[in-house]
């Protein structure tokens, strides 16, 4: 079994600049901030550094034990459930393949708060269920294993597209 390899971090210039253009267009100097995949946090560090004169709120959350103290350790997805998300400024959902359970836990629970969303997804990858099933693919042609995946792997960010659109959010 070949053992997966992640780069946390990989197109952190981008990731900070999607973030920090948003942080600009609110024009406030002052948000807080839940990070539901906190890792090592150097996405928000590098958006701190950028943005001096703003005060920036952290939240993080990450399954690893005791990483820092602005990090809440556990599932995020339970975390999410049992915290009030709609005391946030931004959500950042910056995850190792498609964060669809967290976003619909936003858009059910926080829908009016803004959620920067990126995805680090490999070419064979799956494409999730829920986000297929969002786009009109029958349960059965996705759980079917005669059809290749890879076959819905083609227009996988056109779904994810549709996930969005389906819970209020625009790309």
């Amino acid at each position: 079994m070949r053992k997966r390899i992640f780069t946390e971090n990989s197109h952190l210039p981008a990731k900070v600049r999607l973030r920090v253009d948003f942080i600009k267009s609110l024009g406030k100097t002052e948000i807080s901030v839940l990070d539901a995949f906190a890792g090592e946090g150097k996405v928000w560090e590098r958006i701190q550094h950028m943005l001096p004169d703003h005060k920036i709120t952290y939240l993080g959350i990450d399954k690893k034990k005791y990483s820092r103290p602005d990090v809440i350790m556990g599932d995020n997805q339970k975390v999410m459930r049992g915290i009030d998300l709609t005391k946030f400024d931004l959500i950042d959902l910056d995850a190792f393949g498609f964060p669809w359970e967290q976003l619909e836990i936003c858009a059910a629970i926080a829908p009016d708060v803004p959620v920067a969303s990126t995805a680090i997804s490999v070419t064979l990858g799956p494409t999730p269920y829920g986000v297929l099933k969002a786009s009109g693919i029958p349960e059965e042609w996705a759980k079917n294993k005669e059809i290749p995946h890879a076959l819905f792997n083609r227009w996988r960010w056109e779904f994810w597209e549709h996930f969005c659109y389906s819970l209020g959010y625009r790309v």
